[in-house]
């Protein structure tokens, strides 16, 4: 396991996107053997979950849960170049996926950029509230305008109004000035 996933604060990505079609139009995955396809895939996902995986094909093999035999006959060319060596000071000689190293720090710093715009937007919230709170106008408190009588979920339910099939008077007026004169009572316009 990396030291940068280990350390991190929120919970780590559960998935990588891969597109099949892409993988399998890839001539070099497709003229694979069966035994380095698996391998492969095993490798990388042992890789997204703990972001290392280890360079000796007998501790590999323990780690993938794998024959040690099928292990080392899965290790060629093919599948190591989709891997770095790099030297790990808890675990030693390890293997890192460049590529999907990439895709968890553009998946990182995604998650980091709508962390910050949402901590900006509370701010301005909280800023609004503060200076509206601070003066006299109502109409410029968020708060005030939810809980005045026009407003009130106690005064008047829309759906209580469509059940009854009356109108309520605002709409009346509304409706007046639109069409010309107020709908009857329990009755469509229409």
């Amino acid at each position: 396991m990396s030291a940068d996933i280990r350390d991190t604060s929120r919970r780590a990505p559960p998935a990588f996107q891969m597109y099949a079609a892409s993988r399998l139009a890839d001539r070099d995955f497709r003229s694979a053997a069966a035994v380095e396809r698996g391998v492969l895939h095993s490798m990388e996902l042992e890789c997204w979950v703990n972001g290392t995986i280890p360079r000796d094909p007998r501790a590999l093999a323990r780690v993938l849960g794998l024959d040690a035999a099928e292990v080392q006959a899965g290790l060629t060319q093919r599948v190591l170049r989709h891997f770095q060596p790099r030297h790990d000071d808890l675990e030693g000689e390890v293997l890192v996926h460049p590529e999907l190293d990439a895709y968890r720090a553009k998946l990182d710093t995604q998650y980091e950029n709508r962390a910050d715009a949402g901590r900006r937007n509370i701010a301005r919230v909280n800023e609004r509230k503060r200076a509206g709170n601070s003066t006299s106008d109502p109409t410029s408190n968020p708060s005030s305008v939810s809980t005045s009588p026009k407003y009130s979920t106690e005064q008047y339910s829309q759906n209580q109004s469509l059940e009854s099939g009356s109108i309520p008077q605002e709409h009346k007026e509304w409706l007046s000035d639109y069409e010309g004169a107020a709908p009857h009572e329990g009755g469509s316009s229409c």
